[in-house]
């Protein structure tokens, strides 16, 4: 397999307000700057599909069934999946790297991206079910052993959070081995943060170390002089935007901090409302992700000499490592393309560190389905997280793009929609008439705008008056 990122083009990831998403092929030219241009000129992969190959048949069997008894796309199910498999093997496992002193643990943010009623909130759902009611079961476990021996502890190990402050995060993640934060309504995440501190507190801080692990510290009047502490705090984040939420993620005061660029995105494009399928989920595929799930959970933690738990050290075999050499050289010649967005640079620079993240997760999803030993991750695990992050690529290309739009994009958007639906053919004047644009001068700007982005053509025709009339017509009508 060649893990080459794919050959830099050029690709406007365009879409209309209806949902109606197309790729169209522009020509590459140097950066200059951040700019809606930049984006659409940015070197980067096509939308790419999600490739649920790099998971084992039995999973790949749950996300399709999921995915079409809900008829929903795969990335749906595919994504949050992922997530919440890395959270199961938590502080257990982490990849290292000898020769560089580097330990990665599978710490993923992650948010689904789509159109309200797009299937976001069902896949997540369905995919974490499993932990709920492992949750709810150590709940249970929990109280009846209380009740038992009079006493209570700080609780039993959490799983699985959704509406938290940090300050609430910190005894639940002392905890935890994996925890997982479920926003089901993402742009929530962002919009809490410092809500109970005008603004003024470190919350968007704590989330930008806990993606690396980093140790956290809290103090509160209430607990005196003794801090809250979490040596290795371990939570991933999946959670649901519709397009037009992807700002509240990169928010004017804090949006080069590095924020956006820790999370996988899954964008895929919209689709027309699904007829009712006959297609259901059985219980025997919705028990094979149980079972990987409880599997993962099985991975036991080591206790170091300080009395703090950690994971175990997780190497690459030899051509493990030589896949990994070559995917991170040719990312590095990406990387430094000078026609490679700005915006993107970040990103780019994060996926370094997911492809370990990402190995070290399908190597277990593999793992998970046998009864033979660990092992170290290989050279198919590598190439299964390059396959990952092509698809990120191309996914993060498009939600920056959305991320760099200008209110003109947004009408441009209505204006192609209302064509499209009256007819595929316009005046100015009829843009006017329709009080999508005014005046008549600005309308006839906004078409010739459309048609240089390469959505339709302008035809001048004669009218009776003797005058020529310039017609926009879209580029899917004759």
């Amino acid at each position: 397999m060649n893990l080459s990122p794919q050959p830099p083009t050029c690709q406007a990831l365009d879409a209309s307000q209806n949902g109606a998403h197309r790729g169209e092929a522009a020509g590459t030219v140097p950066m200059d700057g951040v700019t809606m241009a930049s984006i659409r000129q940015t070197a980067g992969p096509q939308l790419a599909s999600y490739p649920v190959d790099v998971f084992p048949p039995s999973l790949r069997n749950y996300c399709g069934a999921v995915a079409s008894a809900q008829a929903i796309p795969e990335d749906y199910v595919a994504l949050p999946l992922l997530v919440a498999a890395a959270a199961a093997i938590g502080n257990s496992r982490a990849v290292f790297l000898q020769d560089k002193n580097w330990e990665e643990g599978p710490r993923l943010y992650a948010m689904m991206v789509g159109d309200s009623s797009s299937g976001k909130s069902p896949a997540l759902q369905a995919v974490l079910q499993p932990l709920r009611d492992l949750q709810l079961q150590l709940l249970q476990d929990y109280q009846s052993a209380s009740a038992r021996t009079e006493e209570r502890g700080g609780g039993p190990e959490r799983l699985i959070v959704s509406d938290i402050t940090v300050e609430a995060l910190a005894p639940i993640l002392q905890r935890s081995r994996g925890l997982v934060l479920a926003a089901d309504e993402g742009a929530a995440l962002p919009r809490a943060m410092n809500q109970y501190k005008g603004g003024r507190g470190t919350d968007r801080q704590f989330w930008l170390a806990a993606w690396s692990g980093t140790c956290h510290i809290v103090d509160r009047k209430n607990q005196g002089a003794m801090p809250t502490t979490i040596a290795r705090p371990f939570i991933g984040i999946i959670g649901g935007l519709t397009p037009d939420q992807l700002g509240t993620l990169a928010n004017a005061d804090n949006r080069h901090d590095g924020f956006v660029p820790r999370f996988l995105f899954a964008f895929p494009p919209a689709t027309s409302a699904p007829k009712w399928t006959a297609a259901t989920l059985s219980e025997s595929t919705r028990q094979q992700w149980r079972d990987t799930l409880l599997r993962l959970r099985q991975l036991d933690v080591v206790t170091g000499d300080d009395g703090v738990t950690g994971p175990r050290q997780v190497c690459l075999t030899s051509a493990g490592m030589d896949r990994l050499v070559t995917w991170w050289d040719a990312h590095a010649d990406e990387m430094n393309r000078p026609d490679l967005a700005l915006s993107l640079r970040a990103p780019w620079g994060k996926f370094r560190t997911y492809i370990l993240r990402l190995a070290l997760v399908l190597h277990y999803l593999w793992w998970a389905q046998t009864e033979g030993p660990e092992g170290q991750i290989d050279a198919d695990s590598v190439d299964r997280a390059a396959q990952l992050i092509h698809y990120f690529k191309s996914h993060a290309c498009r939600v920056h793009q959305y991320l760099q739009r200008t209110p003109e994009d947004g009408q441009l958007d209505e204006i192609l929609a209302w064509v499209q639906s009256h007819g595929g053919r316009c005046t100015a004047r009829d843009l006017v008439r329709a009080k999508k644009a005014t005046p008549t001068t600005r309308a006839k700007k906004l078409l010739v705008e459309l048609t240089e982005r390469g959505h339709g053509r302008i035809e001048r025709h004669g009218a009776g008056n003797n005058k020529i009339v310039e017609w926009f017509i879209a580029a899917d009508n004759p």
